[in-house]
């Protein structure tokens, strides 16, 4: 979340919808596969 909002370099391996940011909805998508909600592909 913090590459989101700039407060940390933006590091593109969390770049998991692929779309060349790092952004909220990557955050969300790291944390539900965490909580076993999700799967990245």
């Amino acid at each position: 979340m913090q590459m989101a909002v700039g407060k940390q370099a933006e590091d593109l391996v969390m770049n998991v919808n692929g779309d060349g940011n790092v952004s909220s909805i990557d955050a969300r998508k790291i944390l539900r596969t965490a909580a076993g909600l999700e799967e990245i592909p």
